[in-house]
């Protein structure tokens, strides 16, 4: 279940044997590893997807071998640096194998993994691919989620300062086009997954919420300064003997 079929890529697995002192070739270890890993995928309870599937479909097998560390210890140091040399550059990290799991999130997956298995309830492990996009579109969500909330801050003690935010819809427009074109960048290998999807439109939902509380308060804002323009306006035209001229009344009337 943990490595989906309609991923191209396969998972390689490495077989180190120690001591091999015995004078039996490299090949020989193989093939029996190969025919032992057979034998158990053969006997593996598959789901209906995979009933066709063969072990090699799926996984690549590598073996290593290390000689006694007590009686050859120099050998057995020097093929211990080629083991970890595999680990590092191109052999065993090449792209052929990348399921494109962040190093980041390495532990919190081997975590989820580690329980399911040892859970005595039914394996319902995730799809690698799923709680890879799982990690990544929340990430990303986080990401822009304190970059919109801290534009919003802004512009909201703004508001509260009786200060109003000028070409207020151009910004959010700006801010939307920003915040999604971001989130679709570090999310682009995962557009297919319903968390992706999810999180894009939480965002859009985050940013259409607070842009109409501002606005409420812009509002507000523009009445209260409108009332007050109006209040000054007609204190101003008020005669001396406190009697609005007939020219304002007529033009009121109008």
């Amino acid at each position: 279940r943990m490595f989906q079929r309609d991923d191209a890529r396969k998972t390689a697995l490495m077989f180190v044997v120690r001591d091999h002192d015995d004078g039996s070739s490299v090949d020989s270890l193989m093939s029996i590893i190969t025919a032992d890993c057979n034998s158990i995928w053969n006997t593996v309870c598959k789901p209906e997807s995979y009933k066709t599937c063969s072990l090699s479909d799926l996984f690549e097998i590598r073996i290593f071998t290390l000689p006694h560390y007590k009686f050859r210890n120099q050998e057995f140091t020097a093929n211990l640096g080629k083991l970890r040399a595999m680990f590092s550059g191109e052999d065993l990290l090449k792209t052929d194998f990348s399921k494109t799991v962040p190093s980041e999130a390495f532990s919190t997956y081997t975590d989820v993994v580690w329980k399911d298995l040892s859970d005595e309830r039914t394996i319902t492990l995730p799809g690698q691919r799923t709680l890879i996009a799982s990690y990544r579109c929340e990430t990303a969500h986080s990401k822009q989620y304190k970059n919109i909330m801290r534009k919003f801050s802004h512009w909201y003690s703004q508001t509260e300062r009786g200060v109003l935010v000028g070409g207020f819809g151009k910004q959010v427009e700006r801010l939307i086009s920003h915040a999604l074109s971001e989130y679709d960048a570090e999310t682009r290998l995962f557009t297919n997954s319903s968390t992706y999807v999810f999180k894009r439109t939480q965002l859009q939902r985050l940013i259409l919420q607070n842009a109409r509380s501002v606005f409420n308060k812009q509002l507000l804002l523009l009445q209260n300064k409108s009332l007050q323009r109006f209040k000054g306006m007609l204190v101003s035209r008020i005669s001396t003997t406190g009697v609005v001229p007939q020219a304002d009344q007529d033009a009121s009337l109008k």
